[in-house]
C-alpha cells in the first residue's frame, strides 16, 4: 500500500509539474514555493528506497552495527571508518539508532545537498524534473541504501562542482575536503576536479584525453603502469584482487560500463554542450568527461562502477534541463513530455521505481 501511494504521488507530480513547464511562458521565473510540493514527494521517495532497497546486503548490516556501536558511546577508533562518517553516526545517533534513522537520514542529507547543488546551476522549475532524473537512474538509491559512505561523499562532490560552476570557490573547496573525509575514493575525485578548475583545460581536449584514455584502459596500458601501486596502497591492492574474481562475477575492464560512459557521453555533448541547456553545461560536461577518465584510469580493478559513478551521475544534471528548457512552440511541449515518460520509464525498468512499487524486501 505504500508503495502504490508513494509512486502514485510520483507520477501526479511528475505530470502536474511536466505541464507546468510546458505551459508557463518560457523565460518566466518560477516562484520558489511552487517547487516545494514535488520536491517534499521526490525526498519522500529518496528516503523511502533508502530503507528497504538492498534489504538482505551484508554492507547494510554492517552499518547498522556502526551506528549502534557509536550510539553506545563508541568513540572514533570503534569503527574502522573515515572520521567524518563516525561524526555523522553520532549525529544520527542524537535521535536514534535503527535502519530508519540511519538510511532515511542518509538520504534526506544526500538529498539536500543534489538540491541545493541544482538550484546553484538552474532555475526552479528545472530541479524537480532534473532530481527525479536523478533519482530514476538508481545510483543515488544505491550509493544511500547500500554504499552510504560513497553517497554521503559523492553528494558533496557534485554539490562541490555546482559551488566552482557557480563562482563559490573557498565553499567549493571546503566541501571536497568533506567529501574526502567521507568516503577515500572521494580523494581521488577531488583531486580530478581541482586539476580541471585549475588548468582550465577544454571540454574538446578533455574529450580527446577520454578517447586516449579508452585505448589504453583496454589496451593495458593502464593496467601495467600501475600495477607498482597495487603493492604501496593497501586500497587499491585490495580492488585488484583477483580472488574478488569469485564475488564479482563482471570481473574488470567492462565493455557495458564503457558503452554506458559513451552513450551519456554522446547524449550530454549532443543535448547539452552543443543544445540550448542552462547555464553552465559545457563546464559541467568538462568535469562528466575528466571524472570519467579517472574512471578509465582504474578500470582494470574490481569494483570500478565506484569510481565511474563520479561521472555517470552529472548525466542527468547536464542533460535534463536542456531537455525541459522552456518554450511555446509545439516542439517544446512534446520535448518535455517525451522527457518526463523517458525518466519514468528508467526509473521504472531499469531503475529503483519499479523495486519500490514490487514492495522491495
Amino acid at each position: 500500500m505504500v508503495e502504490s501511494i508513494l509512486i502514485g504521488a510520483i507520477l501526479a507530480t511528475a505530470v502536474a509539474w511536466s505541464l507546468a513547464l510546458a505551459l508557463v511562458p518560457s523565460g518566466r521565473e518560477t516562484p520558489g514555493a511552487l517547487v516545494f510540493p514535488p520536491l517534499a514527494v521526490y525526498t519522500s521517495l529518496a528516503g523511502y528506497a533508502a530503507l528497504v532497497v538492498g534489504r538482505g546486503i551484508s554492507d547494510r548490516q554492517n552499518y547498522l552495527r556502526d551506528l549502534e556501536e557509536v550510539a553506545r558511546g563508541g568513540g572514533i577508533d570503534s569503527i574502522e571508518r573515515e572520521p567524518l562518517f563516525w561524526a555523522f553516526l553520532k549525529g544520527v545517533s542524537l535521535f536514534g539508532d535503527t535502519d530508519v534513522h540511519l538510511y532515511v537520514g542518509v538520504a534526506i542529507v544526500c538529498a539536500v545537498a543534489y538540491i541545493a547543488a541544482l538550484r546553484l546551476l538552474m532555475p526552479w522549475a528545472s530541479v524537480p524534473v532534473t532530481f527525479l532524473g536523478v533519482l530514476a537512474l538508481g545510483f543515488f538509491v544505491t550509493y544511500s541504501s547500500v554504499a552510504i559512505r560513497q553517497g554521503l561523499a559523492l553528494a558533496c562532490i557534485v554539490l562541490a562542482i555546482s559551488l566552482l560552476l557557480s563562482g563559490a570557490k573557498k565553499s567549493a573547496f571546503a566541501a571536497l575536503i568533506v567529501a574526502s573525509l567521507f568516503h577515500w575514493s572521494a580523494i581521488t575525485a577531488a583531486a580530478i576536479i581541482l586539476i580541471v578548475f585549475v588548468t582550465k583545460v577544454s571540454y574538446a581536449t578533455l574529450v580527446k584525453i577520454w578517447l586516449i584514455s579508452s585505448a589504453a584502459a583496454f589496451t593495458g596500458i593502464f593496467r601495467f603502469l600501475l600495477s607498482p601501486l597495487n603493492q604501496s596502497i593497501d586500497r587499491l591492492g585490495a580492488y585488484a584482487d583477483p580472488d574478488l574474481a569469485r564475488s564479482y562475477s563482471g570481473g574488470t575492464l567492462r565493455v557495458e560500463f564503457w558503452l554506458f560512459s559513451l552513450g551519456l557521453l554522446v547524449a550530454i555533448h549532443f543535448f547539452a554542450v552543443r543544445g540550448p541547456g542552462e547555464r553552465g553545461a559545457t563546464e559541467l560536461a568538462r568535469y562528466f568527461v575528466a571524472l570519467n577518465c579517472m574512471y578509465l584510469l582504474l578500470a582494470h580493478v574490481y569494483f570500478s562502477d565506484r569510481i565511474a559513478v563520479y561521472s555517470w551521475t552529472l548525466a542527468p544534471i547536464a542533460l535534463i534541463p536542456a531537455l525541459v528548457k522552456g518554450g511555446r512552440t509545439l516542439g517544446d511541449h512534446l520535448r518535455v513530455f517525451a522527457t518526463l515518460i523517458a525518466i519514468l520509464a528508467v526509473g521504472f525498468l531499469f531503475g529503483p521505481f519499479g523495486e519500490i512499487l514490487s514492495g522491495a524486501t
